[in-house]
């Protein structure tokens, strides 16, 4: 289940943006979070891939950003567009790194 926080808020103290981790993904050891905007969804997979939160409120869409980040997570799946703060630790996938989710968070967009 996803439970809300304030859509528009700035960061909270350790959240991490999208580009911030794939900046050093592999530095990051431990639970952490990451806030970001769900751009495509794997159910088979049990993945889905975030996009950086501050690119999507700066161009409104899910197709305009750089940098992408897999997520993998094993409970309900959030939609395309929905704001979220994952929270979980690295882990290694078949093709490459990813954040393991064990929670997610809604941000309420």
């Amino acid at each position: 289940m996803l439970v809300g926080c304030q859509p528009g808020a700035p960061p909270e103290p350790g959240v991490l943006d999208v580009r911030s981790f794939a900046a050093d993904s592999s530095g990051y050891e431990g639970s952490l979070q990451v806030r970001g905007v769900v751009s495509r969804v794997f159910p088979s997979r049990s993945a889905f891939l975030m996009i950086d939160y501050r690119e999507y409120q700066a161009c409104g869409t899910i197709t305009c950003a750089a940098v992408v980040m897999p997520v993998t997570h094993d409970g309900d799946m959030p939609r395309p567009m929905e704001a979220v703060v994952a929270t979980g630790e690295v882990v290694s996938t078949a093709t490459g790194l990813a954040l393991g989710a064990q929670r997610l968070r809604n941000m309420g967009e």
